[in-house]
């Protein structure tokens, strides 16, 4: 639980011992400037990838979201030092598109799918006239978070950035919660629907699943959950989605 005493004190403590094991290892020690350096490296990646998903929010048929999915995966993997030249030669290329604006039904992905999303599920939102313009993934938005405090105490400033990061089902912490996320991600992205991703037998996103059901009815914001169990795109899947794009076209 966040909340409890000593919560804060305690993911410090964790991450100094983290820290003096990855010096164990490399065999020399970290200094504080170093990790300075280190978070100021990641802020500047957040703040690229924060552009990628505004242009995916006012233009998503210039940045399908198996685009998307597959840049936050070499973000992922890729030392930032490598990634973060490429992602804005990448961005001024699709500012230059001169595709005409889109007539997608406009939806946000939300839930856990543990791993990356299944991009025969992107490829098959796009194809049935579905537009992803925002998500609330591990493998998409919630890898940014928020930037990281630059100065002071670079363990204090990650700990502080933990805490104050994207509410999760996983995270206990009283006046912040999953539904109320989602339903105003929803909002703010001007989304005609949402997609809950539900990994079979994840009992913690499973849990909390009733309260954004009732959060996004009560904000007048259909849903479809879609449980998922990796293997790839369903024909019973296929046709829930294809329904779900159907009504939301005909409102």
């Amino acid at each position: 639980m966040l909340d409890a005493p000593g919560s804060r004190e305690f993911l410090v403590a964790e991450l100094a011992g983290y820290r003096r094991a990855a010096e164990e290892c490399a065999g020399r020690s970290i200094s504080d400037e170093a990790l300075r350096q280190s978070i100021k490296l990641y802020n500047q990646t957040r703040r690229l990838l924060s552009m990628l998903y505004e242009r995916q929010e006012q233009r998503p048929e210039t940045v399908p979201a198996s685009e998307v999915a597959a840049v936050i995966t070499a973000a992922m993997t890729m030392p930032k030092e490598d990634f973060n030249p490429l992602l804005p030669r990448y961005l001024d290329m699709k500012r230059a598109s001169r595709l005409p604006a889109g007539d997608g039904v406009r939806l946000v992905l939300t839930g856990n799918p543990c791993e990356d999303v299944e991009p025969s599920l992107l490829e098959l939102l796009a194809e049935l006239g579905g537009a992803a313009v925002a998500d609330d993934l591990y493998p998409g938005q919630k890898y940014l978070g928020g930037l990281v405090a630059e100065e002071g105490d670079p363990l204090a400033a990650l700990a502080n950035a933990y805490f104050a990061d994207i509410p999760c089902p996983t995270k206990n912490q009283a006046g912040r919660h999953w539904a109320s996320h989602v339903a105003a991600q929803a909002g703010e992205a001007r989304a005609k629907g949402v997609l809950v991703l539900l990994p079979k037998f994840c009992e913690i996103y499973a849990f909390e699943y009733p309260g954004v059901a009732q959060r996004l009815a009560d904000a007048g914001i259909p849903h479809l959950l879609l449980e998922t169990d990796h293997s790839g795109v369903s024909g019973p899947l296929k046709t829930r989605l294809q329904a779900f794009v159907e009504m939301l076209k005909g409102e």
